[in-house]
């Protein structure tokens, strides 16, 4: 299973990242920090095992299995902080869409398709600051 690489900065409003691994380089947002708090809080940093998934919602996505004390953490399309309850969003850049002085990130559902393309069953995410 491939691994990708998450990196982390920490930020007052949201967690901005890079993802990289073998033809990867996308941009990422989460949650700001909260102490692993349920949908309040990005996920601690760590090595975890994406599974592809499919829900309505989100088409092709993926799980993030065994999150300590978190349950449904997914990578999935999403453009500004408020899309998530601590999962993932991926993205291919920054870009302040909403003019409100807080970056977002853009082009998400082409990112998420290209991760799945690339990644069709799965992939290991080290996540580190």
């Amino acid at each position: 299973m491939e691994r990708l690489t998450l990196k982390r900065t920490y930020q007052k409003t949201q967690t901005l990242g890079t993802l990289t691994g073998p033809g990867i380089n996308l941009v990422t947002m989460e949650l700001k920090w909260l102490n692993n708090e349920s949908k309040k809080s990005c996920i601690p940093e760590g090595t975890y095992v994406a599974l592809p998934r499919t829900s309505p919602k989100y088409g092709k996505h993926f799980h993030i299995q065994n999150v300590p004390n978190r349950d449904l953490i997914l990578v999935h399309p999403a453009n500004f902080a408020s899309d998530l309850l601590g999962c993932i969003g991926a993205g291919k850049s920054f870009a302040d869409i909403n003019s409100d002085g807080i970056m977002d990130i853009s082009a998400s559902k082409v990112a998420l398709a290209e991760l799945v393309k690339k990644f069709p069953k799965g992939f290991e995410i080290h996540i580190i600051a």
